[in-house]
């Protein structure tokens, strides 16, 4: 039986041919759903920032990042500051969890919201998420909630002050860290200090580039 040879030319061609139209396809696909994914983004970051923010009727968002922060400022109807939206990532275990961090004018914490993560379920995830847990006296006393889900590891730098240690307790700080999730524990206590030490050492910068 005589063997079949194989045109290299020809299959280096086809290959090539394949290799473009797929190519093609995917570009096209990519120029298609970008936009809505920019708005998807948007409308996320948009929600972040009234949670951790106060109602405010304008929002000015700041082009350059600070000492790796980036700030948004919510100004009244008289244009006056009613808070401040910081956002920094750190590496944590997974990849990169980035953190949007609520501030007075004053530069203190109003809330914490871990915005992107993806961190080990049931580990770096109690660290990173706000879920409502219910209980059994919820099912026969329903309440409505107002703000934010509670979540330990994120509501305590609502209390951090400028002589807060940012390490978390394991490394000789004062934030408290989870038992098997110390690295996402880490990664959101240096992202929430970026931020809460970029605006309070550039505040009058920040407010006066949102006038």
């Amino acid at each position: 039986m005589s063997e079949q040879k194989i045109n290299i030319p020809k299959l280096g061609i086809f290959l090539g041919v394949v290799a473009a139209v797929a190519s093609g396809l995917l570009a096209a696909v990519n120029v298609q759903t970008k936009p809505q994914i920019e708005k998807n983004a948007a409308l996320k970051k948009e929600e972040a920032m009234n949670q951790v923010l106060p109602p405010f009727k304008k929002l000015v968002s700041l082009e350059k990042a600070i000492d790796g922060a980036t700030f948004s400022v919510a100004l009244d109807e008289n244009n006056v500051p009613v808070g401040i939206a910081g956002v920094a990532e750190q590496e944590g275990f997974s990849g990169p969890v980035e953190v949007m961090v609520g501030l007075n004018p004053d530069g203190t914490i109003r809330k914490v919201l871990v915005t992107k993560q993806t961190e080990t379920p049931g580990l770096g995830t109690v660290i990173t998420d706000r879920k409502i847990q219910k209980t059994i006296n919820d099912l026969f006393h329903p309440t409505e909630l107002v703000g934010l889900p509670p979540n330990q590891y994120l509501d305590q730098y609502e209390t951090a002050t400028s002589e807060t240690t940012w390490t978390v307790t394991k490394d000789g700080g004062d934030i408290d860290a989870k038992t098997g999730a110390t690295i996402t524990s880490r990664a959101v206590c240096a992202a929430v200090s970026k931020v809460y030490k970029a605006y309070n050492g550039h505040s009058d910068e920040i407010l006066k580039g949102a006038e």
